[in-house]
């Protein structure tokens, strides 16, 4: 199962559009069914983010909802610094991917009826020439985007995941019998779709930031 591929092209349009040099990245917020005559099914609008200069507000009444694209608020200079305080400066794609939903709309939550999908662009081979294109990524990962993902309720949220890689015994020829190894094994990159609840709660536990890591518990928070 994937997501619709106007979505895909959509998040791959916002991604190129991003000026961060240490990682493009893009968000299409979309419409799977239609839900009424005044909610038809599709990208319905598109929105693009950019320098805190007003200019990314949801434009571009379309087939999207939103499109959001991952840069940093001011032009930094391309060295060290930028990348190493990227995560703290960059407005993050997913964020203003649901702030141009939110406008497009008219609602600020209960998106239980949209659905987002996440791209990464990167090198890649295609027709054996080297180009820029959609490549895998890690799972959740970043607690500042999965918190506003299950606070507004999305309905699903999708990422192009890297395959898992198994160890796995490999027997080798030798004079003194044969040698067993452990080799790896890459599995294929494949879409995976997270409900709000699961994307969180993934990224939590990738952070260390669940309850548990934390030493705490509900009991905590009880009144």
């Amino acid at each position: 199962m994937t997501p619709p591929p106007y979505a895909i092209a959509a998040a791959l349009e916002a991604a190129r559009r991003s000026p961060c040099a240490k990682s493009q990245r893009g968000v299409c917020i979309y419409r799977p069914v239609q839900r009424g005559r005044g909610a038809p099914a599709g990208v319905v609008a598109t929105g693009f983010n950019g320098e805190p200069d007003h200019s990314c507000a949801a434009a571009d009444v379309g087939r999207a909802i939103a499109a959001g694209y991952h840069v940093p608020p001011e032009r930094l200079a391309l060295a060290t610094r930028c990348r190493e305080a990227c995560g703290k400066r960059c407005n993050h794609a997913e964020l203003r991917a649901i702030r141009a939903a939110a406008a497009a709309t008219g609602k600020s939550d209960g998106f239980l009826d949209l659905e987002a999908v996440h791209v990464k662009l990167g090198p890649t081979s295609e027709g054996g020439k080297l180009t820029v294109g959609l490549v895998a990524g890690g799972g959740p990962s970043c607690w500042q985007c999965s918190r506003e993902v299950v606070d507004v309720a999305l309905g699903g949220f999708w990422l192009y995941e890297a395959g898992r890689v198994d160890l796995v015994d490999d027997a080798v020829s030798a004079i003194e019998g044969p040698i067993v190894k452990l080799v790896e094994m890459p599995h294929p990159p494949r879409w995976r779709r997270y409900s709000a609840a699961e994307f969180h709660r993934a990224t939590l536990e990738a952070c260390g930031l669940t309850l548990e890591a934390c030493g705490l518990t509900l009991e905590a928070f009880a009144p």
